[in-house]
């Protein structure tokens, strides 16, 4: 490990120091005593101070570069020895942590083995608040906010909230490197850090400065240990990673179509599911127009909750692919209020079979949350308004409506513009499946009446496609008449709104 004069400085137990620093760059490896003018980056001098400038005679002057440290009264031989002490202090504690990576109480066990370097009340937790490590040798009474951490073990939501709220918390995830700030909850600092194994916000690491203000350098030394506990976390990776590699062939399948047999597989063996159960899509986003804090916790709740569920982090969003194919009651749909709450609001696709068409209800259940949020509700579910949907969707292209069965369009037009019924007539006729009595009877008037109205539409229009129709009973010609009329009954938009 690399120290700079600040680490020296600080940890040099001598009352009269005058430090003389200029850049405090990190990159002492060793020491020696000051014997000849060529200074190696990686080394630190010291020597007697008298030697270079009046001084008194046990004073010593210690060198690095371009910095320097003046002790009064201390010999140089004491000095040096003391100088040698620290480097390797430094160095045993940084093997201590790469020894650490692999233990599976990893965390934990870094920041009892910290304690002596960085001498600050300390805690990891991950994203939903809960306490991954805390060092435990501070008591409660060193601040109300410490206690309040040891008594939940870690951050409860109410906290997580009313941080929010006050401190841009998610502005505070964002620091990737050791952080000094100001805490409101009292007049100290506190210092933090994210830790990003395999890219993935995983947990933080947050000292407290309850009773002093953080030593020059201390960012250095907290970034050596944030860096063994993200490598530790990626030793751990399913214990850490927001998404583990159970659900990483999931979340991949959802939002890029992408599907891995064997990744595929290996979950769903895992899972004891089946790729051809019958699923449904939930996509969860916190409410309001601040960026999300509560996310982690909900995933948690649902993990813990509801064991058929895979949720995981996406895009600020929180995705859960739940199997309803044992589900029963206990699926999340039936206790959709109670897990959406005030915080979050929810879209929920159709129930599907088969894994693979999984990405068309992930749209779904994301076009359904758009849904919900335009309406002002807690959670919108596809199933409730399909047709409205569908209706929507024919009605949003204008290109669309250029498809539809020429016939069929020039009957409406001439209904439009001269007040008559022949439109819908048509239409109960080839819902009828030609049958005229059917339709006559659905429409309410005598079967000679609709021969006549028929008879009217001729004179408008060749109604080709309806005879080839009627006569041959072609599925594709069928078809095709039906998602016309389709089409022309969806709501029209304003020419400025549509594609």
């Amino acid at each position: 490990m690399k120290l700079s004069m600040w680490d020296i400085l600080v940890a040099l137990p001598y009352d009269n120091i005058t430090p003389m620093s200029q850049t405090g760059s990190a990159t002492i490896e060793k020491a020696r005593l000051i014997a000849s003018s060529y200074l190696d980056e990686h080394t630190v001098y010291a020597g007697a101070a008298n030697n270079y400038f009046e001084a008194e005679e046990e004073d010593t002057i210690i060198v690095h570069r371009s910095d320097m440290i003046l002790v009064r009264g201390v010999g140089t031989e004491n000095v040096f020895d003391e100088i040698c002490t620290i480097i390797e202090r430094f160095r045993f504690w940084e093997n201590e942590l790469a020894m650490l990576v692999d233990h599976d109480r990893g965390l934990q066990k870094m920041l009892d083995c910290s304690k002596d370097i960085l001498k600050a009340p300390c805690f990891v937790y991950a994203p939903d608040g809960h306490a991954y490590a805390i060092s435990d040798d501070y008591p409660r009474e060193i601040h109300w906010h410490w206690a309040e951490i040891l008594d939940n073990g870690g951050i409860t939501s109410d906290r997580m909230r009313t941080l929010r709220d006050s401190i841009n918390l998610p502005d505070v995830w964002k620091d990737t490197f050791p952080k000094k700030r100001d805490s409101r909850m009292g007049s100290h600092q506190y210092m933090h850090c994210s830790l990003y194994p395999n890219g993935y916000m995983a947990g933080h690491l947050v000292l407290f400065g309850f009773s002093k203000p953080f030593d020059k350098g201390t960012e250095r030394i907290v970034n050596v240990l944030a860096k063994y506990m993200t490598r530790h976390m990626e030793a751990f990776y399913s214990q850490y990673s927001p998404t583990s590699r159970l659900v990483e062939p999931f979340s991949a399948l959802l939002s890029q179509g992408v599907f891995a047999d064997e990744e595929i597989s290996l979950s769903l063996r895992a899972l004891r599911w089946s790729i051809d159960d019958t699923y449904r899509v939930y996509v969860f986003e916190e409410r309001g127009e601040r960026e999300p804090v509560l996310l982690s916790q909900l995933c948690s709740a649902i993990s813990s909750q509801y064991p058929l569920a895979v949720p995981f982090a996406l895009d600020e969003q929180l995705v859960v692919l739940e199997n309803e194919q044992h589900v029963g009651a206990a699926s999340i749909l039936n206790n959709i209020e109670a897990v959406a709450g005030t915080d979050f609001a929810c879209g929920i696709s159709f129930a599907f079979e088969d894994l693979r068409r999984s990405r068309a209800y992930f749209q779904q259940a994301r076009n359904e949350l758009g849904h919900c949020k335009l309406a002002g509700t807690a959670f919108s579910r596809a199933e409730d308004h399909g047709m409205e949907q569908i209706m929507a969707t024919l009605a949003d292209s204008r290109l669309l409506a250029t498809y539809a069965a020429h016939e069929l369009a020039s009957i409406k037009s001439h209904d439009e513009q001269h007040g008559t019924c022949y439109y819908p007539t048509l239409r109960a006729y080839v819902l009828s499946n030609f049958h005229l009595s059917d339709a006559a009877r659905y429409l309410g008037i005598h079967r000679n009446s609709l021969l006549y109205r028929l008879g009217k539409m001729r004179e408008i229009t060749d109604l080709a496609l309806v005879d080839e129709a009627s006569a041959t009973h072609d599925e594709a010609k069928l078809n095709y008449l039906l998602l016309s009329f389709a089409i022309l009954d969806a709501p029209s938009q304003p020419e400025s709104q549509a594609e």
